[in-house]
């Protein structure tokens, strides 16, 4: 005659238990905190491209902020921008004052934006995990 075997569903049932809190309470919150240190490290990436010029002080480099996480839509949302005057010309490219010669642009906010996006799930994942893990020593 076969044995039945006995199994422990504790860990089973704990899994389960923390996913639901994650999806009920805890994880607007999560997402609210992903998309703050997402913006974060976008802003810390784009200050390493960002030029700087002795002459322009605090300048660009200073001028990057984060703004407020907003639910829309279903889905968050949260804006990295640049209050200097003349980050947008930096950014794309501009024309000297001789009006023919064109000055590159950095593109230090566009490929700032390409790396993380290719990092993105990989960092997301590893959280995620965490936050998991935390309940189980």
């Amino acid at each position: 005659m076969a044995r039945l075997a006995k199994v422990d569903f504790k860990q089973l049932t704990k899994l389960r238990d923390e996913v639901n809190k994650l999806h009920g309470e805890e994880f607007p919150k999560f997402q609210e905190k992903m998309e703050r240190e997402m913006a974060t490290r976008l802003v810390l990436k784009a200050l390493k491209r960002t030029p700087t010029d002795p002459k322009d002080s605090p300048g660009i480099r200073a001028g990057w902020s984060i703004g407020d996480v907003r639910y829309e839509g279903g889905s968050y949302s949260i804006e990295v921008y640049n209050s200097c005057i003349y980050a947008n010309s930096v950014e794309w490219g501009y024309l000297a004052k001789d009006g023919r010669t064109l000055i590159p642009g950095r593109f230090m906010l566009h490929l700032s934006e390409e790396e993380l996006r290719q990092d993105a799930d990989k960092v997301i994942e590893e959280k995620l995990m965490e936050v998991l893990r935390r309940g189980f020593p």
